[in-house]
């Protein structure tokens, strides 16, 4: 044995007779810090944790109780024993729970004393004027704190500073702790100009403050406000009546967070002062003082989106409780539209309640929030992409923002120069064109249904790319049909289904009905498509044994999935198949008076057939006559060629438990008896036909 390992095995031999003692020595109060341990600092991993940020120093907590009737804050400036808090709770616990982040530990206690249910919010954070230490694990002082006053002349807030004396509000600073919102010199020169020549301030065409008092007033709230306990959408109330700063929190592209207050960019929080705390804005913050609806109310310009949501009878849905933003198209907007889309949209026809809702989020959002681009959802969950160019914003590419962040009570508003028509709004007919489905579009007039799939509703479309159309049985079927309408009316309504068919509603392998009469498809999922981590390895769906290639391309009361085959509606069974096909003659004769003959034409039967060509029977020189005399032998040896489910070619390069897709021939295909598919995929109207390259039976 080597002598690392002698040395290993008497300490751990040692660690196993001193185990014992080591929880006495704990009972003692003093594991390790005694003469008897031997081991010295090296088995410090064995001493106790030391205790959390939050029960040490310059710890304050603020206290929050909800009952049934009452709501209650108070705060702490000094320190105080979160033991003793739980205590004082112990005996009426119901339900806890503690959340800690980098600034603050965080305890919810539901109670029930008497039946009286009540929740009461403990957080503990470090007192004012110091911050947490990330190495040390302590609250320390951030630095030595100067008054308010004070703190604006180091942050460039003369102008507002100079403000406040003329409306002596400094003599409230010496009194009470305040958070101030300070407005950057540069922001308010414009503004101590036009006061000193007016003695008031101008009013703005966003209903800003009228006087200087109240534009202070708006800018300071009663208390500490650290913006590390507040979450988006959060609503502050001001000395100025209770007018509100409403918070928001956007991502931003390296993985920071903007915070804006009424819309306002808040460079830098949280500023300490020794009789408050101070955010830097980037100009005046205005207070809102009318809802959304008001101001669409009022404001003239805005009467026909108005009116379109009347007519959509979505009137009400600006007044549903929560946020909004509205990206409003003005007058001049809907006038630039074409007669055709604007009378739908003005009458609730159509698509209109999309295109409205397309305009409208549930969440606010301002101008600030877009630095390069940024996604948004609409009402339908449908994205509303946001772009800035040279300090302009656009939306979905389309619309500018002529006048960004009209604040409302509940949320904001954003004058655009067009209306946006979303692809989900786009009539069937546009999205085709859009798409570059332009082969697919040309039967579609040819067979007079161009306004028929404009007003067709709740349908899905599967459309084949242009190429699809060079492939021969599309070629030939189309040769044979090109003058007859009703063949190419058929065609075209043999691609539809009803329904509006997401990837998400189809099942792993299902029949639809089509637009024609008495004729369905196949849809086929693979297991791990809609799993998001295994979708790569999974092939897509098809229908009818084509591909989708791109899927869920949404229209006005449709769906369209883009497929890479054309869909020719079958005619025969597939016993008829094999007697149409001259190739096929030798197998079809094995059929003959057997009972595997009367389920290839049995329009309840769904199977697939490998079919064996003449070609293979003389190449191999099968002894065939014992088959045509033993119709039971028969039976038996066909229906190794029949398979009790429909199974597609796609489906063999993925894999098959009928198949092996490895071929020693360099065809993509194989099945098990080294039979190789030549021709794939003859649908019929109860299954599939494949013709293969041998036979299963034994040949001389």
């Amino acid at each position: 044995m080597g002598s690392r390992a002698i040395v290993f095995s008497f300490l751990l031999l040692f660690f196993l007779q001193v185990n014992g003692q080591i929880l006495d020595f704990a009972a003692a109060g003093d594991p390790f810090g005694g003469s008897f341990w031997p081991f010295g600092s090296h088995f410090n991993f064995f001493r106790p944790a030391p205790q959390p940020w939050w029960k040490g120093p310059n710890v304050c907590i603020e206290r929050r109780q909800i009952g049934k009737d009452t709501e209650n804050e108070t705060r702490s400036t000094e320190n105080v024993d979160p033991d003793a808090i739980a205590n004082h709770f112990e005996a009426a616990l119901t339900f806890s729970s503690c959340i800690e982040t980098p600034d603050k530990y965080e305890c919810t206690t539901k109670t029930n004393v008497h039946g009286d249910e009540k929740t009461h919010n403990v957080r503990y954070k470090c007192c004012h004027g110091y911050v947490k230490s990330r190495r040390q694990q302590i609250c320390i002082l951030q630095e030595e704190m100067k008054p308010l006053m004070e703190v604006f002349d180091k942050y460039n807030g003369s102008n507002f500073k100079n403000l406040v004396k003329d409306v002596n509000f400094d003599e409230k600073f010496a009194k009470t702790n305040y958070t101030v919102f300070l407005p950057q010199d540069s922001s308010l020169d414009k503004y101590v100009e036009q006061l000193s020549d007016m003695n008031q301030i101008e009013v703005t065409k966003r209903e800003s403050s009228n006087s200087a008092n109240e534009m202070i007033l708006n800018h300071i709230i009663p208390g500490i406000i650290d913006l590390n306990d507040y979450s988006n959408e959060d609503i502050l109330y001001t000395e100025n009546n209770n007018s509100t700063i409403r918070l928001n929190f956007y991502p931003t592209p390296n993985g920071g967070k903007l915070v804006t207050a009424n819309c306002v960019r808040i460079p830098k929080a949280n500023i300490f002062a020794s009789n408050g705390m101070v955010h830097l804005v980037d100009t005046a913050i205005e207070s809102p003082k009318s809802t959304i609806q008001e101001i669409i109310d009022q404001n003239p310009k805005f009467s026909t989106f108005k009116s379109a949501l009347e007519a959509s009878d979505l009137q009400g849905i600006l007044k549903e409780p929560g946020q909004h933003t509205v990206y409003l198209p003005t007058n001049e907007a809907f006038d630039a539209l074409d007669e055709t889309t604007k009378e739908k949209i003005l009458t609730g026809k159509g698509c209109a309640a999309t295109i409205l809702k397309h305009h409208l989020t549930t969440h606010t959002v301002c101008t600030a929030a877009v630095i390069q681009n940024a996604t948004v959802h609409d009402m339908d969950i449908d994205i509303i992409n946001m772009e800035r160019k040279n300090d302009e914003v656009f939306i979905d590419g389309k619309a500018k923002i002529i006048e960004g962040d009209i604040l409302a009570t509940d949320g904001v508003i954003h004058s655009l120069d067009k209306l946006i028509i979303p692809n989900t709004a786009l009539e069937i007919n546009d999205v085709l064109s859009n798409k570059n489905l332009s082969k697919f579009q040309e039967i579609v007039s040819k067979a007079g249904l161009t306004e028929t799939l404009q007003n067709l509703k709740d349908a899905t479309f599967f459309v084949p790319f242009d190429e699809a159309f060079a492939e021969p049985e599309a070629q030939n079927y189309l040769e044979k049909i090109q003058d007859d309408p009703e063949k190419l009316k058929e065609l075209v309504l043999y691609h539809i289904v009803k329904g509006e068919m997401q990837v998400d509603d189809m099942v792993e392998t299902s029949l639809v009905p089509t637009n024609v009469e008495g004729k369905q498809l196949r849809v086929k999922v693979f297991p791990f498509f809609s799993n998001i981590f295994l979708k790569t390895l999974s092939p897509p769906p098809m229908v009818q044994c084509a591909t989708l290639t791109r899927v869920e391309e949404k229209a006005c009361g449709a769906v369209v999935h883009e497929i890479d085959k054309v869909l020719v509606p079958p005619t025969q069974n597939l016993l008829e198949i094999l007697d149409n096909d001259p190739r096929l003659s030798t197998f079809r004769s094995l059929l003959t008076g057997t009972k595997l003959e009367e389920k290839l034409q049995d329009a309840n039967e769904t199977l697939t057939v490998l079919a064996v060509t003449n070609y293979a029977f003389g190449k191999y020189k099968y002894d065939l006559e014992a088959l045509r005399e033993n119709k039971t032998l028969a039976d038996n040896v066909l229906k190794r060629h029949v398979i009790k489910r429909p199974v597609c070619c796609q489906e063999l390069s993925y894999g098959d438990q009928i198949f092996n897709r490895w071929s020693t021939f360099g065809d993509p295909f194989q099945t098990g008896n080294s039979q190789v598919i030549k021709d794939c995929d003859k649908i019929a109207t109860n299954g599939i036909l494949h013709t293969v390259s041998a036979f299963m039976y034994r040949h001389q």
